[in-house]
């Protein structure tokens, strides 16, 4: 990942700070953070779900 980037739709704000949880290769969830720069929330989420 890395690098900024934004997205809008309709009723929807997307940016940066995001990882999806993922069983059997479905999205189940995720994980959010937001306090710093994009990069630094995901690195932030990451942790949260042990990846490294």
């Amino acid at each position: 990942m890395g690098g900024s980037a934004t997205i809008t739709l309709p009723g929807v704000f997307a940016s940066p700070g995001g990882v999806p949880i993922m069983i059997d290769g479905k999205v189940t969830g995720g994980v959010g953070v937001s306090g710093v720069t994009g990069d630094q929330d995901e690195q932030c989420a990451k942790a949260g779900l042990g990846i490294t």
